[in-house]
């Protein structure tokens, strides 16, 4: 006789083997029964049927103390202008940064080649950026506006060889180089069109720039010259952050932020400054945004217990790193928010809680739910993994969490995700500590913990290894 049956389940949560071997799913979310039937081929009316009962794992969870205490990140913060040429920024850790903002002159190059005496002292120069653990925006300019405004630029052909003869250096770098900024135009190398260029040079320059440094943002002083590089006259939107597509490589930066009441800061486009700085605005929730202040002649540079709008301002602009000295800055000391300001340049995760599987067993799966706030002005706009560790009884484990971008954690969101960690069939039963760690993607990098997101928490922070430890009593079993 015919013994064949159809294996079927009700609802579709897990699956079924040809042979009748249920499997659950990794997770879900809410306790469940599933119904497995087993249908005769024979005679299709016949059937039998079996009820498996599936739970929710039994998690510990743990909430967290935010911290209002300053915290040096990477890749945020102020920053101090420096000649990368001349000078060792060895002392700017101490300091409480972890950025420069770097500039190269390249006045002695206006018609001549790059010669190796130049290139030997870029490569110094960014050397020391690395042995101070910190990292630089990169500007090449050939003047500091002695002749504003108009001011002596090399010719196009010149300044592709020149970038060029820069690409194997910034590659070498690329690790401890946050962005390039546009540079080589105009006073200051601002490009700030002044000094005839037109707008197909400036992107035959944007587009040398990238293709030098592939894994960087190049940043440019007007949206407006991005717009017209990109026939692209609306923002981009979160679907082409991230992308191949040089639009969305290209961010932003303003060297007069502040400096005006009606918003125009000495950058955007008169007549048009809302539609700018809506452009502005908008990408920078997915780009870098930077630069400097320029003058404390507008109310608004003041912090808001003075009657200004700076906090309000950096936030809009999604300011991750501005420069840490001037007239503005020093307002900023006197009325008291300087210290609120470099706290939330850039980005400032807070733990609020996290959860984990109460009885995990050696070769099954460790659940964890983690709930973080960025509480600063901007989201980390280069690549950053995130990696769940379990250490331990001599040994480590650490699991990249896929699909975690914290790209997109951007300013005020709260954060919600989920993970199944698979735990190794060879892991010994004990006690372990459990951590999220966000280490730098270079791998001569990765195992400094300088270059680590630290979480505005307290008491989490392990220093030595630059982990965020969620509890140090993980119970692993053997069943």
């Amino acid at each position: 006789s015919n013994t064949a049956v159809t294996w079927s389940i009700n609802p579709s949560v897990g699956t079924i083997s040809s042979a009748g071997l249920y499997t659950a799913p990794s997770s879900i979310l809410t306790s469940q029964t599933v119904t497995v039937t087993a249908q005769s081929v024979a005679d299709p009316t016949k059937s039998a049927g079996a009820l498996v009962s599936l739970s929710t794992p039994t998690l510990n969870t743990v909430t967290f103390s935010a911290t209002a205490d300053a915290v040096v990140n990477p890749e945020r913060g102020f920053a101090q202008g420096w000649d990368i040429l001349a000078w060792d920024p060895v002392g700017e850790r101490s300091n409480g940064r972890s950025i420069i903002r770097g500039f190269v002159n390249l006045a002695a190059y206006l018609t001549i080649p790059l010669d190796q005496p130049l290139l030997s002292s870029l490569d110094t120069g960014l050397a020391r950026v690395r042995a101070a653990h910190l990292k630089t925006t990169l500007r090449f300019k050939y003047n500091d506006g002695e002749t504003y405004p108009v001011c002596p630029v090399a010719s196009e052909s010149l300044i592709l060889q020149h970038i060029a003869s820069l690409a194997p250096i910034l590659l070498k770098y690329e690790d401890i180089i946050l962005s390039q900024e546009l540079g080589f135009l105009g006073c200051w190398g601002e490009s700030d069109m002044a000094s005839g260029e037109d707008i197909n040079e400036e992107s035959d320059i944007v587009t040398a720039m990238l293709n030098a440094l592939p894994s960087r943002f190049v940043q440019l002083r007007t949206p407006n010259d991005k717009a017209a590089m990109f026939s692209a006259p609306n923002p981009m939107t979160a679907a082409v952050a991230f992308t191949s597509a040089n639009r969305s490589r290209v961010g932003h930066y303003n060297d007069c932020i502040l400096s005006s009441d009606d918003g125009q800061d000495f950058t955007y486009p008169w007549g048009a400054i809302a539609f700018w700085t809506n452009y502005v605005t908008t990408e920078t929730q997915w780009t870098p945004m930077g630069g400097e202040t320029c003058g404390d002649q507008a109310v608004r540079s003041y912090c808001t217990s003075a009657g200004g709008q700076a906090q309000n301002v950096l936030r809009q602009y999604h300011f991750s790193s501005i420069n840490n000295g001037g007239a503005v800055e020093d307002d900023w000391q006197t009325q008291g928010c300087y210290n609120e300001i470099g706290s939330n340049l850039g980005y400032r995760f807070v733990l609020n809680t996290a959860s984990y599987s109460q009885t995990p067993v050696v070769g099954g799966l460790l659940h964890v739910d983690v709930n973080l706030t960025n509480n600063g002005y901007a989201a980390p706009f280069n690549p950053r993994p995130v990696y769940a560790v379990i250490d331990g009884n001599g040994q480590r484990y650490n699991q990249l969490l896929s699909g975690i971008d914290p790209r997109f954690w951007g300013s005020g969101q709260t954060i919600k995700f989920s993970v199944d960690i698979p735990l190794s069939a060879s892991i010994t039963a004990g006690t372990y500590r459990l951590s999220l760690w966000l280490p730098d993607p270079a791998v001569n990098l990765s195992a400094d913990p300088l270059y680590s997101i630290r979480m505005a928490n307290q008491g989490i922070w392990d220093a030595t290894n630059g982990f965020n430890v969620i509890t140090q009593t993980l119970f692993i079993s053997t069943h």
